[in-house]
């Protein structure tokens, strides 16, 4: 035996060996080395050293695998140490049997070794390859291994023949690779595609506190389409700065980088673009990146790189992570082109910045703020180091003004903790004027990488347009500037996540990005607010309105009404003299106001004028001949001008509850005006005969405001782009029907009139003359007395949407034209009876009743004739007199949504399971019902409050739903009367806190949770749910509002929470929220015979 051998053994076997190879956590978690190459090969050098393994070992280097063999290490008398540690620190031992292996005692030897760091290290894999030898061989030391051990039975310590016997016995039990005289290439080329399964990815670090990182890791994995594995896909994960793009997409990163042969995080791609050659070094890093550090040949220039590149990602399976991208350039530079990848290919762009992908086709995904409990868990754990929740309304008011954003929440924990509690309250009210220095520089790089133009714009949106309808914004900047598109730089700003854009149509910003837009400005001039160009902190426009000292420099004040801001008084309007450069005013009452005459202003560059009880009473001495809207309600107007007032760019005009308003004046000088309201203006008299001169004019509500006997109707019917009407106030006037066809409906047959909005008249008869009305798609009738002939309306064609509300004269709904999509009806109290023809109208989609008492009275079956509407989607007949839901109501086969709400309803029909489409069920304060049928299989939510009859728990449908099909599908939730007590078939209950139990031996599908609640000014409760023994969590949020109770059934599996025989897991509520909680797990047999859940 030579010395190295023998050295090898002597080192080896200092640490006791557990002679069965079997892992053993504790010592495995203690011994953690560096990993430093990738593969350690074990082989015997003079039967194939020369021939196959020269050919892998090749291969190996090639594909960008680190290796080490004994050949490669330092020989001499320490050479067993170096092997020793060649070992410990290789991921992955690809140990090759071949017929004269057993013959070198030192392939033995590391085979010990290997086997024991096999055992005691994390992350380390053994790969057998049986090269023309036979797996059982191994295993026994038979075949070609006989001979060899004969000889060392012989010569060498017993002992240590029956460890290298142990060893052999046990790696040839491990699954391999066997090759017996084939093709060696092929056999090679199978190797490297194992190997690359086996590697273990970089595990990147993502967080101390990963709070909501997870849900948001599994939304950007759903995103992915890791199933989708014949196409490349992109993927930009959109936010603003310091939401957690990096943190969430790190996580991504660890979750599937082992799904694919090659990954690489490249981080930080904006820092890296900041040196003055970071086309060639970008690259570089790239390829340093995907080869883990190795280099192909030395770069020249850029396009030395990209070819590199590309021949990289072409070849294998690749996870791309390109983090913090600013722009197409820096994805240019780098050859990211889809076509190039490899099929099944992902690649994972962040930025802040829609346009930094070009043309590139792309998935996106925007990342979402932390909800109320995340942020609460997230700073509690920063500041206290624990998990619980600290129930102070201060600690609550930090984290609500936060607003979900981490790096906020991060920075603040910080800057409280050096400070003791008694000073928190006054560094809030700082944060909230001054936001941190550290918080401002993050988010401040987006801003400095806008054009001057964009840099307006935002601040604009920051410090004045927040909040407001984005079209509006658009109508009063769009003719500010002939080289600015307000549309596309708004557009622009969204795409550089500064900006969002709402359901409504409304501009917001997040409150961090909106603190940082006014820090920008208030650093404009930090002592004097006056020399700054936008006014929007209470205090500032207080101080300068107050003490006059506002300047040219004032562009924008926006002054809303707020409870800690004390009346502004001005002696005199003339404070607003010294700011001529104003473009935009919003100002209340509650917050300025005005005492005395004024002398001339001009506001030349003024665009919007928002003023809430407006002081004076005209506007004659206002020059604001560039304004676009002018908002004015409530104001003490008279009259709004003598004679013309020259307004050739105003859009808008509303004065409406201007209770002193008497007369308008011209309109001639109004041609552009598109928007006028007068809306209870109630001593309006006269309405000037110019308004026939709007042309372009498309809203007019005269509501509430002047006669109808006084409104001009000849010069209404001029108006040829009129849309939108709205008439009312004759309360005690009843107009002859001839008399209302001729001076009303006749002269708005040429207006393409398409919304009719009529408010407290008194019209006793509509018959020929709506007729007229070819355009009309809207009809709302609101405490209107309207007595209509049967088929008044069935020759409006165009008519989509009827609405009526507080009608209390109407007994029947008129019949309706049959291409009527929506019907709404409120608080009509002698509303008997549905159109005729209502079954003739198979194009409703939504049917609502809300507040009509005598509804269903005459005929408890009238909800019969809507049966075989099968378009329609949503069914509200709330707080009726329905008694009967008849059993044809399962043909409307469309219906997501059904409110049956505050009704006399016994018993709902067996044919309510055939509404595969509805989500949505409510049938609170139906004091009447005691059984439930068998529930549709895709409802996931039932409200049943006030249902004190009720046995629900006892309803085969309930047993049914929470048994056979929430554990697969979607969650479900029902909200029920509070008990004191949760009911008996909770396995497991507790009047505290935390809940805890052991998973018995069964299959577990989903579970059952019950929570009760006596505060009736509770709503929803959030909890979570811990599986101890895994080592996972899942966040719960059980719908229990007022005094009732919560019930919801939800899956658990791989998507949700694994739980298993055996685990041990932990249930905990929000201290002193709930007063009951209980828990069913639900188990496969109960799937099968669902009476086992609920007894």
């Amino acid at each position: 035996m030579n010395s190295y051998s023998s050295s090898l053994v002597s080192t080896s076997f200092k640490r006791k060996r557990d002679p069965n190879f079997e892992s053993d956590d504790d010592e495995r978690k203690s011994c953690k080395l560096l990993l430093r190459n990738d593969v350690f090969v074990n082989y015997s050098f003079e039967d194939i050293g020369k021939s196959f393994i020269s050919h892998l070992k090749g291969a190996l280097i090639q594909n960008s695998f680190t290796i080490s063999d004994h050949t490669m290490l330092p020989f001499g008398k320490d050479m067993h140490l170096h092997v020793l540690k060649a070992i410990e620190e290789s991921e992955i031992y690809v140990v090759v049997f071949s017929p004269r292996y057993a013959s070198s005692a030192r392939c033995l030897d590391e085979l010990l070794h290997i086997m024991d760091s096999f055992r005691k290290f994390d992350q380390r894999k053994v790969l057998p390859l049986f090269f023309n030898v036979d797996p059982s061989h191994v295993r026994s030391q038979q075949g070609p291994f006989i001979e060899a051990f004969h000889h060392h039975d012989i010569n060498i310590d017993p002992n240590r023949v029956q460890e290298w016997r142990q060893a052999l016995k046990h790696a040839g039990r491990l699954s391999g690779l066997t090759i017996q005289n084939g093709d060696e290439a092929k056999f090679v080329k199978k190797i490297l595609k194992e190997l690359v399964k086996m590697q273990r990815p970089l595990k990147l670090h993502v967080t101390d506190y990963p709070v909501g990182i997870g849900s948001r890791a599994k939304e950007l994995i759903s995103t992915l389409r890791l199933d989708r594995k014949d196409c490349v896909l992109v993927v930009a994960v959109f936010g603003i700065s310091g939401i957690g793009k990096t943190t969430i997409v790190k996580e991504t990163f660890n979750r599937i980088a082992s799904s694919f042969d090659l990954s690489c995080f490249l981080a930080d791609i904006h820092y890296i673009c900041q040196v003055p050659y970071w086309k060639v070094e970008l690259p570089k890093a790239l390829i340093s990146c995907l080869t883990r550090g190795n280099t192909f040949s030395i770069m020249s220039n850029h396009n030395d790189g990209v070819t590199q590149i590309r021949r990289l990602v072409s070849r294998r399976k690749v996870l791309l992570v390109l983090d913090d991208v600013d722009n197409f350039q820096q994805l240019e530079s780098l050859g990211v082109c889809p076509e190039w990848f490899y099929e099944g290919s992902r690649i994972i762009v962040t930025t802040r910045d829609k346009g930094s992908l070009g043309n590139i086709p792309y998935a996106s995904y925007h990342t979402r703020l932390l909800n109320r409990r995340e942020s609460l868990n997230l700073f509690t754990r920063l500041m206290f180091e624990r998990d619980d929740h600290v129930y102070s309304m201060f600690i609550e008011e930090i984290v609500s003004h936060a607003g979900g954003h981490p790096l906020v929440l991060k920075v603040w924990s910080r800057h409280f903790k050096q400070y003791g509690r008694e000073q928190w309250p006054s560094i809030l009210e700082t944060l909230k004027r001054i936001p941190h220095g550290d918080v401002q520089k993050q988010l401040q790089m987006s801003y400095d990488t806008l054009t001057n133009r964009s840099k307006k714009l935002f601040l604009d949106i920051a410090c004045f347009f927040n909040n407001m309808d984005k079209d509006l914004v658009v109508k009063i900047l769009q003719d500010e500037d002939s080289r600015f598109f307000p549309n596309n730089e708004i557009q622009y700003l969204v795409d550089k996540s500064l900006v969002e854009i709402t359901p409504n149509n409304g501009l917001r910003l997040h409150y961090v990005i909106r603190d940082m837009g006014h820090e920008i400005v208030r650093q404009e001039n930090e002592d004097e607010p006056g020399q700054r160009t936008r006014l929007s902190d209470p205090k500032d426009v207080k101080r300068v309105l107050t003490e006059c000292s506002g300047t040219e420099s004032v562009e924008s004040i926006r002054l809303e009404w707020s409870m800690n801001v004390q009346r502004v008084t001005l002696k005199s309007l003339n404070n607003f003299r010294k700011m001529s450069n104003l473009r935009l005013i919003r100002l209340w009452d509650d917050a300025c106001y005005q005492s005395a005459e004024m002398n001339r202003l001009c506001f030349k560059k003024l665009k919007y004028m928002f003023w809430y009880r407006f002081p004076l009473k005209s506007l004659d001495n206002i020059d604001m001949c560039n304004v676009v809207i002018v908002d004015l309600k409530y104001s003490k107007l008279e009259t709004l001008w003598e004679g013309i007032k020259s307004l050739k760019k105003l859009r808008i005009l509303d004065v409406s509850c201007s209770s002193s308003l008497t007369k308008t004046g011209s309109f001639s000088g109004l041609e552009n005006l598109e928007e006028l309201y007068f809306h209870c203006c109630e001593k309006l008299e006269e309405l000037h005969e110019s308004i026939g001169d709007l042309q372009k004019l498309t809203i007019l509500d005269l509501r509430e405001s002047i006669p109808l006997k006084m409104v001009p109707w000849e010069m209404i019917g001029k108006l040829a782009s009129l849309q939108e009407l709205s008439l009312g106030s004759d309360l005690n006037m009843e107009l002859e029907p001839d008399e209302v066809n001729n001076s009303l409906f006749y002269s708005l047959k040429e207006c393409p009139v398409t919304k009719l909005r009529f408010h407290g008249c008194n019209i006793s008869k509509i018959s020929c003359g709506v007729v007229s009305l070819t355009w009309l798609e809207h009809l709302y009738l609101y405490k209107t007395q309207f007595f209509s002939h049967p088929d008044s309306l069935l020759q409006l064609h165009g008519l989509n949407t009827f609405e009526l509300e507080r009608c209390n004269h109407i007994r029947s709904i008129p019949n309706l034209p049959r291409n009527i999509t929506s019907i709404k009806v409120r608080d009509c109290e002698s509303l008997v009876n549905l159109p005729c023809n209502i079954s003739e109208l198979k194009s409703l989609t939504g049917i609502h009743f809300y507040h009509c008492p005598k509804l269903g009275t005459e005929d408890p079956y009238f909800l019969m004739n809507i049966t075989g509407l099968t378009k329609l989607s949503y069914l509200t007949v709330r707080s009726c007199s329905v008694s009967q839901v008849p059993n044809e109501i399962g043909n409307l086969v469309s219906l997501k949504e059904l409110d049956l709400s505050l009704n006399r309803i016994s018993s709902l029909p067996d044919s309510l399971s055939n509404l595969s489409q509805l989500v949505y069920l409510n049938i609170g304060f139906c004091h009447r019902l005691r059984m439930l049928p068998l529930l549709p299989s895709n409802l996931t939510d039932v409200a049943a409050h006030q249902c004190d009859k009720l046995d629900v728990m006892s309803s085969a449908s309930i047993r049914t739903k929470v048994c056979k099909e929430s554990p697969f599908s979607n969650r479900f939730t029902i909200c029920l009367p509070w008990k004191e007590e949760v009911p008996e078939w909770c396995s497991y209950q507790s009047k505290g806190d935390v809940l805890s139990f052991v998973v018995p031996g069964n299959k577990i599908c989903g579970a059952i949770l019950c929570l009760g609640n006596s505060n009736p000014m509770m709503s929803n409760v959030a909890l979570k749910m811990y599986n101890k023994t895994k080592n996972t969590s899942r966040h719960f949020e059980v719908e229990v509002q007022g005094s009732y109770m919560g019930i919801m059934c939800c899956p658990l599996d791989n998507t949700t929470l694994l739980v298993e025989p055996g685990d041990f897991v932990v249930l905990k509520l929000p201290q002193g929220l709930v007063s009951s909680c209980g828990l069913r797990l639900i188990y496969e047999n109960d799937v099968v015979d669902s009476k086992l859940v609920i007894t």
